[in-house]
C-alpha cells in the first residue's frame, strides 16, 4: 500500500513539471487506479469479517426466531391453562351451590343422598374442608348403618391430620350422643346413671333388642348378636322398609330422623348399634397404619369404642370418660390418661398395658381383672385405697 501511494505522488510530481497533456492525463489516471485500489484494501477486512459474521448472524435470528415462537407458544398455553381453570372453578362452584341447595334431612333417602353429594367433593382443594364439615353433620343421621359405612370410610381415607381426626371424633361422640338418650328415654332416666343403669347401657349398645318394647319394633324385626352384621343389615333393611311404607301423616310433620327418634327407636338404636362398631373399628385402622396419627392427646369425651384390637395403640394424655368395651388393649398405652368417669369393660386382654400416672381408679366401671391388674402394678394414691379395696364384684365403684 505504501509503494502504491509512492507511485500515486510520483505521477502528480510528473504531471505537475510536465507540459504535455498525454502525460498529465496519464499521471491522473495512476492517482484514481492507486486511489481505488486503496479504497477496495481498505474494505477488504469488513468483507471478511461481514463473510464470516454473516452465517453466525443468521445462526442467531434462527435461534431468536425459535424462541419467540417458543414464547408464543407458551403464553398461549398459560392462557389456555388459566381459561380452563377458571372454567373448572365456575364448574365447580355451580356443582357446590347446586349440592348445597340439594342437601335435605327429611327422609333417609334424602340424607343419604346428600351426604353422597358431599363426599364426591373431600378431594377437592376448593371445598374439602366445608364439605367434610357437612359430612360430620350428616353421617350421624343416615338411617343405614350400612350406607353410613361408606362415607365413614371415605371420610377415614381423607384423613391427613389431627384436624381431620378431630372431626372423626365428633361423629362418634354424635353418634355415641344419641344411643345414650335412646336408651335414657326408654329407661325415663334423668341424671347420672348408677352403676345398674350403666351396665344395662353396655348392654343396650349391643343389643337394643332386648331393650326396647315390642310397640317400639318392627314386623319381621329379629333379634341380631352384637357383631353380627349380617344379621344387622338384614334388620335394618328391615326396618326402613317398613318405615318407607308408613303413610305420610303418620310424621305429623317431622322429618324421618326425628319420627324415628320419638316412635321407632329400634330403627334407630340398631343404625347406631352399626355404626358404633364401624367407627371403632376405623379407628382401629387408622391408627395402626398410619403412625403419624394417633389417639395420643385428643379429647375422647362421650365417645364408645366397642368390639376393636387396639393392641400397642397410643392412648397416652387422652381425656377419656368414654366407653371402651369388648376391645384388645394388650401393650396399649394409657400414661397420663384422664379416666374420670370412664368405663372400661369386658375386654378382652390388657397384658403388658401401661397406665403410668393415668388416674384408673377414679373411672366409673371397671373390669375385675384389669382392676386386679391396675392395683398391683400402678397402685393408687391414698385418697382412693379405700374406695379401690372395696370394689366387689363386678367392680362397681
Amino acid at each position: 500500500m505504501e509503494q502504491l501511494k509512492k507511485i500515486a505522488e510520483e505521477a502528480l510530481k510528473l504531471a505537475h513539471n510536465s507540459k504535455q497533456l498525454d502525460s498529465i492525463e496519464s499521471a491522473i489516471r495512476i492517482k484514481k487506479t492507486v486511489l481505488e485500489i486503496t479504497e477496495e484494501e481498505e474494505q477488504k477486512p469488513w468483507i471478511r469479517h461481514a463473510k464470516t459474521a454473516g452465517p453466525a448472524i443468521a445462526n442467531y435470528l434462527a435461534v431468536l426466531a425459535f424462541l419467540l415462537s417458543m414464547g408464543t407458544l407458551i403464553f398461549q398455553y398459560i392462557q389456555f391453562r388459566k381459561t380452563i381453570d377458571e372454567q373448572r372453578e365456575t364448574f365447580n362452584r355451580t356443582q357446590w351451590r347446586e349440592a348445597l341447595k340439594s342437601i335435605s334431612v327429611k327422609d333417609d333417602s334424602s340424607v343419604l343422598s346428600s351426604a353422597l353429594q358431599m363426599e364426591s367433593f373431600f378431594k377437592d382443594p376448593d371445598y374439602s374442608k366445608p364439605s367434610r364439615s357437612l359430612a360430620v353433620a350428616l353421617l350421624p343421621l343416615m338411617g343405614s348403618g350400612d350406607q353410613a359405612d361408606g362415607l365413614w370410610e371415605s371420610m377415614l381415607d381423607n384423613t391427613r391430620n389431627t384436624k381431620d381426626q378431630l372431626d372423626l371424633i365428633s361423629v362418634a361422640r354424635t353418634v355415641a350422643a344419641e344411643e345414650e338418650a335412646l336408651f335414657r328415654k326408654q329407661r325415663n332416666i334423668v341424671g347420672e346413671m348408677n352403676f345398674s343403669q350403666k351396665l344395662e347401657f353396655l348392654n343396650f349398645i349391643k343389643s337394643p333388642e332386648e331393650f326396647l318394647t315390642q310397640d317400639n319394633s318392627f314386623p319381621g324385626m329379629e333379634k341380631s348378636k352384637a357383631g353380627d352384621k349380617l344379621a344387622l343389615l338384614e334388620a335394618t333393611h328391615q326396618a326402613a322398609q317398613v318405615a318407607t311404607s308408613l303413610p305420610e301423616n303418620s310424621l305429623h310433620g317431622e322429618d324421618e330422623y326425628e319420627s324415628d327418634l320419638r316412635s321407632r327407636p329400634l330403627k334407630r338404636a340398631k343404625g347406631d348399634e352399626w355404626k358404633i362398631s364401624s367407627i371403632s373399628e376405623g379407628f382401629g385402622s387408622l391408627w395402626r397404619t398410619h403412625g403419624d396419627l394417633k389417639p395420643m392427646g385428643q379429647d375422647f369425651s362421650g365417645v364408645i369404642l366397642m368390639g376393636t384390637d387396639f393392641r400397642s395403640v397410643d392412648f397416652s394424655t387422652v381425656t377419656f370418660n368414654g366407653i371402651i368395651t369388648d376391645c384388645d388393649l394388650s401393650e396399649t398405652v394409657f400414661d397420663r390418661a384422664q379416666l374420670r368417669d370412664a368405663i372400661i369393660w369386658n375386654v378382652r386382654g390388657f397384658e403388658n398395658s401401661s397406665w403410668t400416672g393415668a388416674n384408673w381408679w377414679e373411672s366409673s366401671l371397671l373390669s375385675c381383672q384389669l382392676a386386679t391388674y391396675l392395683s398391683e402394678r400402678y397402685p393408687s394414691p391414698g385418697a382412693y385405697s379405700q374406695r379401690v379395696k372395696g370394689w366387689t364384684m363386678p367392680c362397681e365403684r
